[in-house]
């Protein structure tokens, strides 16, 4: 198998760090990806300022890498292989520009208060 990051002993913020480098990606583009709503979570996962993220987040992150939450926080498992993360990646991109161009729904209001309720 042709995995990028063959060190299972490696911890979460190099195999993510491995992984976006091999994309050619931002931490901010892959944040954007996922999903994330705070831009620099990976970059803070990255440099290790937030050693516990939310299973919420490793299961966004993992979907866009083509990897299970499993291998990213622990390297047990199978690593992603190249094949794998392109594919996945190159799916996150195409789901982002079809949120893009679909049309957003409308603002929802909130009711009016009657002025003699108030």
């Amino acid at each position: 198998m042709n995995t990028i990051v063959s060190m299972v002993s490696t911890t979460l913020a190099e195999r993510l760090r491995v992984l976006r480098e091999y994309t050619g990606l931002s931490a901010r583009a892959i944040s954007d990806l996922a999903g994330l709503t705070c831009t620099t979570h990976l970059t803070k996962i990255e440099s290790g300022d937030r050693v516990n993220p939310t299973g919420e987040t490793l299961v966004l992150i993992a979907r866009v890498f083509g990897t299970t939450v499993e291998w990213l926080v622990t390297g047990d498992g199978e690593a992603p292989s190249r094949l794998d993360v392109c594919t996945a990646v190159e799916a996150a991109q195409k789901r982002a520009a079809e949120e893009a161009r679909a049309p957003s729904p409308a603002p929802r209001r909130k009711p009016r208060r009657s002025r003699a309720a108030a």
